[in-house]
């Protein structure tokens, strides 16, 4: 019996009259291996399998490939590329990958964007409207801030028309009106049986607005009812309503005629400083995490499988290579 294979092999034949020599050789068609030309193994590169045929009709898996029919994918994130919207992926196990989403993003494959208004980070009645990794409230009127917790100071467009001052109210504000003015923003005038003239301070200039003074007839002398904020024979001096330090928490006061204004310091807001301002309130932490105060901004305690600023991202524990990869043999389980 003759094996097939690609050498030539020579035969005697010796007679009583001649000899002779042949060559001959035996070949299988193609795909077809074994002594009996009974092995078929036809090279693949796609659904079926990844392989080639080595000399002896076995399969021979191609680079990235494994398993008896070679279709196990070592390279699943190469090849199919499954991480939506930034998302980095990894090759973990033949035919298996994680994706490390970005921040706002979540999913198998990345590609649930992660609706940050889903814990009503908005106080005070505010619209939440979801962004890519962040937000944006709506505020109501009378509130300003990233979640509408602080109290917009509505002193500051100068509402107040004939008035001593205007002072900010949580939600609201107050006009001070001076004599023979009334409404919301003094701006009704009226007269209440007195007689009253105008001046303008003549060592104040720059002032725009008119001050009111009373003036009381006495006897070769006169006595001058100064307005709110002043004092003095003539109404000369400015009142300095800063000399009692009404600025709680360690907020600055100016003085202002008639009033004053606190410059509050982080995390403290009202006429006074006095209100600390819980930036936990609504909780901005996602999934489980607690809220701690850090008066001025917050920290989220995320759990172990969380990180980001409001816990809003799975962890990559294998960010700080923790995770070495084993050899190559060992990867393949050869």
């Amino acid at each position: 019996m003759i094996n097939p294979e690609d050498r030539w092999k020579t035969l005697q034949f010796n007679g009583p009259v001649a000899n002779f020599e042949v060559q001959i050789r035996v070949k299988c068609d193609e795909n077809y291996y074994s002594a009996l030309c009974n092995k078929f193994c036809g090279p693949r590169d796609d659904f079926v399998g990844h392989y080639t045929c080595d000399q002896n009709g076995n399969k021979a898996c191609m680079e990235g490939w494994m398993g008896e029919e070679c279709k196990q994918d070592l390279n699943y994130c190469g090849s199919h590329h499954p991480c939506l919207n930034g998302g980095t992926c990894m090759n973990t196990e033949p035919d298996e990958y994680r994706c490390a989403c970005p921040d706002g993003y979540s999913g198998k494959n990345c590609e649930i964007d992660i609706d940050e208004c889903a814990s009503n980070p908005c106080a005070q009645g505010g619209t939440c409207i979801d962004h890519i990794n962040s937000f944006e409230c709506i505020c109501p009127q009378q509130w300003i801030g990233a979640t509408c917790q602080l109290d917009a100071n509505e002193c500051e467009g100068k509402p107040c028309v004939n008035a001593y001052s205007c002072k900010n109210l949580i939600g609201g504000y107050y006009c001070d009106c001076i004599p023979g003015w009334k409404g919301v923003n003094c701006h009704i005038k009226y007269r209440n049986g007195l007689n009253y003239f105008e001046f303008y301070p003549s060592n104040k200039p720059t002032y725009t607005f008119i001050l009111f003074s009373y003036l009381k007839d006495e006897v070769n002398d006169y006595h001058c009812i100064c307005p709110r904020g002043y004092a003095g024979k003539n109404c000369e001096i400015e009142t300095n309503e800063c000399e009692s330090n009404p600025c709680q928490n360690g907020g600055r006061c100016k003085d202002l005629v008639n009033g004053f204004a606190c410059l509050c310091a982080q995390g403290f807001s009202g006429v006074f400083c006095e209100m600390d301002i819980d930036f936990c309130e609504p909780n901005p932490c996602q999934n489980g995490a607690k809220c701690y105060d850090l008066g001025g901004d917050y920290y989220c305690a995320c759990p172990d499988d969380y990180d980001g600023k409001n816990c809003s991202h799975l962890k990559d524990h294998c960010k700080n290579n923790s995770c070495k990869e084993p050899p190559h043999h060992e990867a393949l389980g050869f």
